[in-house]
């Protein structure tokens, strides 16, 4: 079922950030996973995808990264056919689990790790480098190990080492996952912030309903709705039928009664 709406946000004007025309993937195991997959994301949008566990985001993720080679269709990144398995420095991705991106001796050297990797000089290593931590307010975690350092600053390290290599389509896939009140609400703030093109995972809907002005529904390969996150989620139906609530925010609330009055 396709219920594709329109997603309320002014494009005009805009490039394509990311093109996808009827991409599909399956497992060794012949399991389907993306069926059919058409999505415009355009430059400066900020979306959000939802769905229910194993609905396959996370595989689209890695296949707009080009991680993974699609089995059918096409991926465009800024106007430019995307080819599986080769490096993509437009787009950069922030993995649910910081711990899988981090592993340098220092949080310095982590962060540096990506503009190295792109064959810059050692005075454009260090600018990006001090740019993306000042961006990311992790300027004094520097020296520090990263695997001494909380939830909420290995994250931000995380968003600093893939911001180091200016990338202008940003992926994040569950961002606030584990993450304290405090250090949820400085993504929050961070991501509201943000000058990239985002993509953006979360089971955290008030999360993309502060940050995104787009969402796209996926569920069983397939997206059933695209449009403005109030729009969508709003639609008990819609979001009962594939595994999801209303965020408590879009409930109404009723003014109680003053007793006595």
């Amino acid at each position: 079922m396709n219920m594709s709406k329109a997603n309320g946000v002014d494009t005009i004007g805009r490039d394509p950030a990311l093109r996808v025309s009827d991409l599909s993937y399956t497992y060794a195991n012949k399991r389907i996973v993306l069926g059919g997959i058409d999505l415009c994301i355009h430059e400066g949008e900020k979306v959000g995808l939802i769905g229910p566990n194993g609905a396959g985001k996370t595989t689209f993720f890695l296949l707009a990264c080009g991680v993974l080679k699609p089995e059918g269709g096409m991926i465009e990144l800024f106007g430019e056919e995307m080819a599986a398995g080769k490096f993509h420095p437009e787009i950069g991705m922030v993995f649910q689990n910081s711990d899988d991106q981090l592993f340098s001796p220092s949080v310095w050297d982590d962060i540096a790790f990506g503009p190295q990797n792109l064959g810059l000089s050692l005075e454009q290593v260090n600018a990006q480098v001090r740019f993306a931590m000042e961006t990311t307010g992790v300027v004094d975690l520097a020296e520090r190990a990263p695997h001494h350092l909380s939830g909420g600053e290995k994250r931000m390290v995380s968003i600093a080492g893939v911001l180091a290599m200016q990338p202008r389509f940003i992926i994040y896939d569950e961002p606030s996952a584990s993450l304290d009140m405090r250090s949820r609400r400085n993504l929050i703030q961070f991501l509201q912030k943000s000058k990239e093109t985002l993509f953006v995972s979360s089971h955290d809907l008030e999360l993309i309903l502060e940050v995104c002005d787009r969402v796209v529904l996926l569920d069983e390969g397939c997206i059933v709705a695209d449009g403005t996150p109030q729009e969508i989620m709003s639609d008990v139906d819609l979001m009962g039928a594939h595994g999801l609530e209303k965020p408590h925010s879009l409930t109404h609330h009723p003014t109680p009664h003053k007793h006595g009055a």
